[in-house]
């Protein structure tokens, strides 16, 4: 009989939280969802006092529902565009970006760096599909005078 091999990856990977739960009053909740209705509630009490007045009891079935459902939004939402980032780390990088600045392996690249010229590292050349593959690797630089890489 073979040596048992287990995944540890749920356990140590980058997801190794989302799994955890917590019983509250028989219910099972996870850790995450958890902390996010908490602070939700606890940022409708203000707005829940400032509009009892105007709506009565009514506010406690209205308010905090709101609120409750806008947290889980803003912060367990995820966008639908790109890396798929929660919506708040996404509107916090947007914020954060800034369109005139370029980045080099996730460093600001200053004005010392001069002048910069960005080049495909394949490009395709046109042949017939039984004779080659559809890219090839060529150099970045182009030689000088007429002739062609080969």
């Amino acid at each position: 009989m073979g040596p048992s091999v287990y995944s540890l990856t749920d356990l140590t990977g980058r997801r190794k939280n989302a799994g955890r739960t917590m019983i509250i009053s028989g219910i099972e909740v996870g850790r995450r969802t958890l902390i996010v209705a908490s602070v939700s509630f606890v940022a409708s009490l203000l707005p829940t006092l400032i509009f009892f007045p105007l709506l009565g009891a009514l506010t406690f079935v209205i308010v905090p529902p709101v609120f409750v459902i806008a947290g889980f939004l803003f912060f367990e939402g995820r966008s639908r565009k790109g890396l798929q980032l929660r919506r708040y780390e996404a509107y916090l990088d947007k914020r954060k970006a800034d369109p005139s600045t370029f980045y080099v392996c996730f460093q600001p690249a200053g004005k010392s760096l001069g002048f910069a010229r960005i080049v495909s590292s394949v490009e395709t050349q046109r042949r017939p599909l039984a004779n080659a593959p559809t890219a090839t690797f060529t150099p970045s630089r182009r030689i000088s005078g007429k002739r062609k890489p080969a």
